[in-house]
């Protein structure tokens, strides 16, 4: 018993060395998302839940096998495989709410979620390959888009007086405020890691000599 609990203990160190976070991250995103999509497929064919249960499983098989065979290809980074999975997040939340603004039935709903991941992700890639963001900083982004969805309630509920409202007012204020807390918790978090501009001197008035072909002429140099 004692030798079997030293093998689990060291099996169990071993384990964060052998699984970078950056792939653990990229094959539960890529899980995640197989299965929405797969999801998402199959409710376009068919409304039964069943049937949608089922796509969904086999999505979320078949996501978890692409990450774990490109995992180590791609070799992402926390952060990036973070950006990867916000993008899949938000982009399956915006065409959720885009299906309620447009009132349309299971199936075209199915369709806009679909769109919605496979767009997030192309741009959580995209967003990759031109930033080196790090968790905090994505988490943050994150949290400025609940935070816009939040305040664009608040605001509705206000303007509404408390009465009843439409699922597609709703939708069209929780996109609206979706979209400019994640703008603009980018933006911000771009402004706040730009270094200052290094403090410019006052002006220096020094003595030059400037040799000639008569002589040096003493004279005096500024600078503004």
């Amino acid at each position: 018993d004692a030798g079997a609990r030293l093998a689990a203990d060291a099996v169990a160190e071993r384990g964060p060395d052998d699984i970078p976070l950056g792939d653990s991250s990229y094959i539960i995103t890529a899980g995640l998302t197989g299965a929405v999509l797969g999801g998402a497929t199959a409710g376009m064919a068919s409304d039964e839940q069943a049937t949608v249960t089922i796509g969904a499983s086999v999505g979320l098989l078949a996501g978890s096998a692409v990450g774990i065979a490109t995992a180590r290809r791609f070799d992402l980074s926390p952060g990036d495989a973070a950006i990867l999975n916000s993008g899949a997040l938000w982009g399956g939340v915006a065409g959720g709410l885009f299906s309620v603004v447009f009132d349309g039935n299971s199936r075209l709903g199915s369709v806009m979620v679909a769109t919605g991941v496979g767009t997030g992700v192309l741009t959580g890639a995209l967003l990759g390959r031109t930033f080196e963001p790090t968790r905090r900083e994505v988490v943050l982004v994150d949290l400025a888009g609940v935070g816009g969805a939040a305040a664009a309630a608040a605001i509705q509920s206000v303007a509404s007086d408390g009465g009843a409202t439409s699922a597609e007012s709703r939708g069209h204020f929780a996109l609206a405020g979706m979209a400019v807390g994640l703008v603009g918790g980018a933006l911000l978090l771009r402004l706040l890691e730009t270094p200052a501009a290094a403090p410019t001197s006052g002006p220096r008035v020094v003595p030059t000599l400037t040799p000639g072909s008569g002589g040096a002429t003493l004279g005096l140099t500024g600078a503004w």
